[in-house]
C-alpha cells in the first residue's frame, strides 16, 4: 500500500521481468488485532558503530479480545525491557521468520480497550542483513547517511501503510549531522554533551510519520517551499533537483489541491539503499539518480504520495491499487503536462503492457499476495494506474479532476476502501459504473472496451480526455507474446504501498522480453517509492 511501496524503473516490462521473488501467496490477509494510535520515540544514532538505541511508548487499542499482541520489529534490534501501562514487565518472544515480537498476556486486553506499552531496545543496523524485506536496505545507521525508513520496522509497529498513527520523536545524532523527519519546527535543536545534538519532530495527524533520515548534509537549498538536503558529493545537482521538484509539486498542488503541509523536504538517499522513499513532508531519492538527472518520473511518483498514500491511504492491502495506482497515474499526468501527448501515450502503452504481466489475481483480493512481490507491485501500480486512466476517459478531464479532489477532501487523514472510490466515482460522474468496476477490479485479464459495456460520458466531454488505451491491443498476439513466459531472474524491487522504496538486486542475467524504453524510475512502472 502500499504506496504503498515501490518499484525500480526501467520499463514496466523490464522491471517486472527482472524482479524478485515469485509472488508467494501468503494466505488471506490476517485481520488486524490491534490499532496503534500514537508513538513517543526517543532514539540515539551512533554511525561510528552502526548502532541504534531507542525507547518507544506505543499506544494502541485492541480490535478484539487480545491475548497475544504482536508487533513487527527489525530483527537487528533486541528488546531489553517492555512494561505495560502499570509498569509491569512483559515477557516477549522473538519470531525472526517474519520480524515480529509476540507477547502472551495472563489477563486478556478487552476489545476496545486502549493501553500503552513502553519498549526499550537497541542493536546494530547495517546494510540489508536484518531487513524485514530480504536484500533491501531499509534501516541502517551509517556514515555519511543513516536511514530509518518506516518500512524498515525500526520501531514496534503493525499494519504497514494501513495503520495510521501520530508520532513525536526525539532523535540524537553527532553534531555534524542534520536530521529530516515529519513535523519539524516544533522545537529548536538542542546541543548535548559529547558533540551530540537532539532534533525533535511531531506529527499530530494520523498518518505515517515513521521515517527518519540523518547524515552529513550540507546547508539545505531552498526553492519555494522545498528544502533540499544533499551531501558534498551531489551538491552541484541540488539546484536543478530543487527546481524540478518545485515544478512537479506545483502541478500536483494545482491538480489535487494543497497537501496537508506547506513544507517539503527533498533528501538524498545512499546509493546502496532503495531508489526512493516517502513520508509526510519527505521525498527521498537515491544520490545516483539525482546525479544522473533522470529522476523526473521517479520524483513525481514519490511526490504524488503526499496525496496518494499520506493524505489518504488504503484501508487494507486489497485497496492498495487506489494509492499505488493513482501515484503512478499522477506521474503520467505530469509527464503529459511537461512533455506532451505523445510522451504520455507512449508511457500509457508501457503501463498497459505491465498491467498484464501478472494479471491472474483480481485487484480486490490482491492483499493475499506478498506486498513486495512482483505480482503485487505490477497489479497495484500498473493495473491500478490503468483503472484511473480508463475512468478519466469515461468521465472527461474536468469531472475526473473533481472526482480525485473529492476523494482527497472526504478522506483526508483517513483510510479508504474500494467501495468508497466506486461511490464517489458514480456520484461525481452521474454514470452507472458498476459494470466498469466489476470488470477492472473483480476480474482478471484484458477487459473489453468500456464503450461496449456501460453508459459513457458524452462525446463532447470525452473529447477533452486523453486517448484511451486500445484494450484490443492487450489481447493481440503481439502483446501476449511479450508475456508468454514468466521472468526467471530473481531481482527484487520494493514499491510503495505504500508506499515508497525501490531497488533492484540483480542475480543471474537472463533474456528479458522486449519493451519500449522508458526512464528508470521508482514508484512508476519501474521503481516505486517506499
Amino acid at each position: 500500500m502500499s504506496s504503498l511501496f515501490r518499484i525500480l524503473r526501467t520499463t514496466p516490462m523490464r522491471v517486472l521481468s527482472l524482479c524478485l521473488l515469485t509472488a508467494a501467496a501468503w494466505a488471506a490477509p490476517v485481520k488486524p488485532q490491534l490499532q496503534i494510535t500514537g508513538y513517543l520515540i526517543s532514539a540515539d544514532l551512533d554511525p561510528s558503530v552502526n548502532r541504534l538505541s531507542a525507547t518507544a511508548d506505543v499506544t494502541f487499542t485492541a480490535l478484539e479480545d487480545l491475548t497475544t499482541p504482536t508487533f513487527e520489529l527489525n530483527n537487528g534490534l533486541q528488546i531489553t525491557k517492555v512494561t505495560d501501562a502499570q509498569g509491569h514487565s512483559l515477557e516477549s518472544e522473538r519470531l525472526t521468520n517474519n520480524s515480529t515480537v509476540r507477547f502472551t498476556l495472563s489477563t486478556p486486553l478487552a476489545k476496545g480497550a486502549s493501553t500503552t506499552y513502553h519498549f526499550e531496545y537497541s542493536g546494530t543496523l547495517k546494510g540489508a542483513d536484518t531487513s524485514p524485506v530480504e536484500g533491501i536496505k531499509l534501516a541502517s545507521v551509517e556514515d555519511p547517511i543513516s536511514i530509518l525508513l518506516y518500512a524498515g520496522r525500526w520501531f514496534p509497529m503493525t499494519g504497514l501503510f494501513t495503520n495510521r498513527f501520530t508520532a513525536e520523536m526525539h532523535i540524537r545524532v553527532p553534531s555534524d549531522e542534520r536530521v529530516v523527519g515529519s513535523g519539524s519546527g516544533v522545537a529548536a535543536s538542542k546541543s548535548l554533551p559529547g558533540n551530540r545534538t537532539e532534533h525533535t519532530f511531531k506529527w499530530a495527524k494520523p498518518g505515517f510519520p515513521g521515517t527518519i533520515i540523518a547524515g552529513r548534509f550540507l546547508e539545505p537549498i531552498t526553492a519555494g517551499n522545498m528544502r533540499v538536503y544533499v551531501t558534498e558529493k551531489h551538491k552541484e545537482h541540488a539546484h536543478d533537483f530543487a527546481s524540478l521538484a518545485e515544478r512537479e509539486y506545483l502541478f500536483m498542488s494545482g491538480t489535487f489541491g494543497q497537501p496537508e503541509s506547506t513544507h517539503m523536504n527533498l533528501v538524498e538517499l545512499p546509493d546502496d539503499a532503495v531508489s526512493a522513499a516517502w513520508a509526510p513532508e519527505i521525498a527521498a531519492i537515491a544520490g545516483s539518480r539525482i546525479a544522473a538527472r533522470n529522476e523526473q518520473r521517479l520524483l513525481s511518483n514519490t511526490l504524488a504520495h503526499q496525496w496518494w498514500g499520506s493524505q489518504v491511504s488504503p484501508a487494507t492491502m486489497n485497496d492498495a491499487w487506489i494509492t499505488n495506482g493513482m501515484s503512478r497515474y499522477a506521474e503520467l499526468m505530469y509527464l503529459e503536462d511537461s512533455s506532451g501527448k505523445n510522451a504520455f501515450q507512449s508511457a500509457i502503452t508501457d503501463v498497459s503492457a505491465g498491467a498484464l504481466a501478472y494479471d491472474t489475481e483480481p485487484l480486490t483480493t490482491i492483499g493475499r499476495l506478498d506486498p513486495f512481490s512482483p505480482q503485487f507491485q505490477s497489479m497495484t501500480l500498473e493495473k491500478g494506474a490503468m483503472v484511473f486512466h480508463m475512468l478519466r476517459w469515461e468521465m472527461g478531464d474536468d469531472v475526473f479532476t473533481k472526482f480525485l479532489r473529492t476523494i482527497l477532501s472526504q478522506y483526508t487523514d483517513k483510510s479508504i476502501h474500494t467501495s468508497n472510490v466506486k461511490a464517489i466515482a458514480e456520484k461525481e460522474s452521474s454514470l452507472q459504473l458498476e459494470p466498469f468496476f466489476a470488470q477492472w477490479l473483480d476480474g482478471t485479464g484484458a477487459r473489453p472496451s468500456p464503450t461496449n459495456t456501460l453508459s459513457s460520458a458524452s462525446a463532447t466531454t470525452r473529447a477533452s480526455a486523453p486517448l484511451a488505451p486500445s484494450l484490443r491491443t492487450w489481447t493481440s498476439s503481439a502483446c501476449r507474446s511479450n508475456f508468454a513466459s514468466k521472468p526467471t531472474v530473481k531481482q527484487r524491487f520494493v514499491a510503495s504501498t505504500s508506499p515508497a522504496l525501490t531497488r533492484n538486486i540483480p542475480s543471474k542475467p537472463s533474456v528479458v522480453p522486449a519493451a519500449s524504453a522508458s526512464t528508470q524510475t521508482i514508484g512508476s512502472s519501474r521503481a516505486r517509492p517506499i
